[in-house]
């Protein structure tokens, strides 16, 4: 689960069955996660060739222990539970390819302006929009400081719901969900440079 933004474990059945017993399959009990899929049950095969058993399913053990494996479905941007839902600092990419992959090209949404960005006497191509996580710390070292001239709200590349998307406001340093379709600002971040510009957008994350 590496790149992954919550902890999560394997779940596991404890029980002792005798060859010939009915299982019941338990669920995602350990809350596993993979950043921008949806857990849609289990699979008897690492590569999903083999049975596919959903939550509360039934079958019957026939000698040795049963490893089944998690089957998963990619998100869409928007759905409840979206592709671009990592809040932590790092996600900031991840949430960006996620929002560009699905929305296309066309400098009209703010991950797409981010993307999309070439700037700096080197070129440097490797922009996104900034997570939750990343925002806070923008205000933490640079606005709280006096620095970055920094002001308004500015939008992250985390989503909240089918919706919503938090916002970092740089006055207090607060942060809210708010709709994707509102005026924000966005600042731009670079994988390997401290380069930071700004950009006012309107539109979806």
């Amino acid at each position: 689960m590496a790149g992954d933004c919550r902890p999560s474990s394997a779940s596991v059945d404890n029980n002792s069955y005798q060859s010939g017993a009915t299982v019941v399959v338990l669920g995602n009990t350990g809350s596993l996660v993979k950043t921008g899929f949806v857990f849609t049950g289990w699979n008897t095969a690492a590569n999903g060739s083999g049975d596919y058993y959903a939550a509360a399913n039934t079958f019957f053990i026939i000698a040795d222990d049963v490893i089944l494996y998690a089957k998963w479905t990619p998100y869409t941007v928007g759905d409840v539970g979206p592709a671009a839902d990592c809040t932590e600092v790092g996600g900031g990419y991840m949430n960006t390819t996620y929002i560009v992959s699905y929305l296309g090209s066309g400098s009209t949404y703010a991950a797409q302006l981010c993307d999309g960005l070439t700037f700096g006497a080197w070129g440097f191509t490797n922009w996104f929009l900034p997570s939750k996580g990343e925002l806070d710390l923008m205000y933490t070292n640079l606005a709280s400081q006096g620095l970055g001239d920094l002001s308004g709200h500015y939008r992250s590349s985390s989503e909240s719901g089918t919706n919503g998307a938090w916002v970092q406001y740089m006055s207090d340093g607060s942060q809210s969900v708010r709709d994707k379709d509102e005026d924000s600002f966005v600042r731009v971040q670079s994988m390997i440079s401290s380069q930071l510009t700004i950009y006012p957008s309107k539109g979806h994350v």
